[in-house]
Parts: structure tokens; C-alpha cells; sequence
């Protein structure tokens, strides 16, 4: 940008999704776009923009995802054997780091190549820092969470609270009936005997009732929960599967 005999860089951040709308738009198009959005916020006029460069940066923000503190010491144990390698930043170190903390790192790598020995993995370290509070907390968090949402269900658990409701169902609305009384208790009730043999709209019929009403609940609950944790099973083969397939194809982008 230049004004007065002078010239100056002005760096316009976007944030977008590799592939969307912002992502595809030509340079001229988002150079174009940062030079109305300066003269929108009054900070330089739209014909003061002499050039632009446009960068698009994938993966700039380092994620904390689970095992993220084990799968990074593979990494610095890996790096530590190179001696002329210096890992800094953001992507370097995989840690979200603020332009303060990126500075520092670069400035000390800088330093390290005179013979100095700092450790660079130390910088943005300090636990005040909400983003390294999250580092420490996020295995743990993520596990509870995936374990809340994933969880095994126990079919003879849920069996048994089936066929304990279906069966109490039946029990009390036959007990009802036989309390409740008239010329002909329960024919709607009584029509139960063409499914369960030796129920009847009485007392006794009322426990045959719960039984076979506990053993229906049980049978189908039962189903329910091997199936539902068959599905369960599958769907996450199928994530880890498509994890696997992106990270090798990420892995084979990069060679």
C-alpha cells in the first residue's frame, strides 16, 4: 500500500475451510475484497493498494485432539536427532501459539544457531495460558466425552428394565380390571390369551400377565441393545477406517 512517497504491508486475515467459496476465490478476487474492506474500515483508501499477495494457509490451527500429548513426544523424540533442525510456530511445534510466543520461538531458534541451547518446546509453556490449560486437560476431557456418547449398552441391563416395565404394565392393567369389575371383566384384556396360554383377566391371571409380559419386554430389549451396539461397533470402524484413509492420504500429499 503506498501514500505520502511511502509504502507499507498491511497483512488481511480470512478465516475459511479449505475448498469453500473464500478458499476457491482467485487472488485478484481476495485482494480486491481486502482493499474495499481497508477503505470500509477507514484505515486506507481502496486506490492506495499498489499490490497484494495472496497465501492460503491449510491446517493453521493446531487441534488438540485425543493422544495429542503421546503422538507429539513421537514427533520431538523423532526431531530431536536431527542437530541443524529447529522446530518453530504454530505447525512447527503443534501447539496454539500466539504471535508473542511464535516471535520468541523464532527469535531464540535464531540464537540457538549461535551456540546458544534453548528449548524451544518450553516456549508458551506457562499454565496461565488458557490454550496450554486446554493441552493439559483435553485427552481426559475428549475421552469422557467420547465415552458418554459411545457407550456400551448392557443388554441384560436393559433387558431386564424392558421386561420389568412391559411386564408391570400388563400386571397392574389386568389388577385393575378385575378390581374395577362389571358383567364381563376386561374382553378387550382377555384377547391376551390368543398370545399368552393360561392368562386370564383375574389375580392370578395378572401375575401369568407379568410374567409373560417380562419375558416379551426382556426378549426385545435384549435385541435392542445387541443390535444397537452391533451398529455402535460398526459405525466407529467405519470412522477409524476414513481417519486412517485421510491421514495416509494426507501423509502421501505431503511427500
Amino acid at each position: 500500500m503506498a501514500g505520502a512517497g511511502m509504502a507499507t504491508n498491511i497483512g488481511m486475515e480470512y478465516f475459511c475451510n479449505e475448498g469453500d467459496a473464500t478458499w476457491s476465490k482467485p487472488d485478484e478476487a481476495l485482494i480486491d475484497l481486502a482493499a474495499r474492506e481497508l477503505e470500509k474500515l477507514g484505515l486506507a483508501s481502496r486506490s492506495d493498494v499498489i499490490d497484494g499477495l495472496v497465501i492460503r494457509q491449510a491446517k493453521a490451527y493446531p487441534v488438540y485432539g485425543r493422544n495429542y500429548r503421546r503422538n507429539l513426544l513421537i514427533i520431538r523424540d523423532y526431531l530431536d536427532h536431527f542437530e541443524n533442525l529447529q522446530s518453530i510456530g504454530r505447525n512447527g511445534t503443534h501447539r496454539y501459539n500466539n504471535m508473542d510466543h511464535s516471535m520468541q520461538s523464532g527469535i531464540l531458534a535464531a540464537r540457538n544457531t549461535r551456540g546458544m541451547q534453548y528449548d524451544l518446546w518450553q516456549v508458551n509453556a506457562d499454565s496461565e495460558y488458557l490454550e496450554k490449560t486446554a493441552d493439559l486437560n483435553v485427552e481426559n476431557d475428549q475421552e469422557d466425552m467420547v465415552t458418554q456418547v459411545f457407550t456400551h449398552m448392557d443388554k441384560l441391563a436393559f433387558g431386564t428394565a424392558v421386561g420389568l416395565t412391559a411386564g408391570l404394565i400388563i400386571s397392574l392393567a389386568t389388577f385393575w380390571l378385575v378390581i374395577k369389575g362389571g358383567p364381563v371383566v376386561g374382553p378387550k384384556m382377555s384377547l391376551l390369551a390368543q398370545y399368552y396360554p393360561g392368562y386370564t383377566v383375574t389375580l392370578t391371571g395378572s401375575v401369568v400377565g407379568f410374567l409373560y409380559g417380562f419375558a416379551t419386554g426382556f426378549s426385545c430389549g435384549w435385541i435392542f441393545a445387541l443390535l444397537r451396539n452391533f451398529l455402535l461397533v460398526f459405525y466407529l470402524f467405519k470412522i477409524r477406517k476414513k481417519a486412517e484413509y485421510n491421514s495416509l492420504k494426507d501423509l502421501l500429499d505431503r511427500i
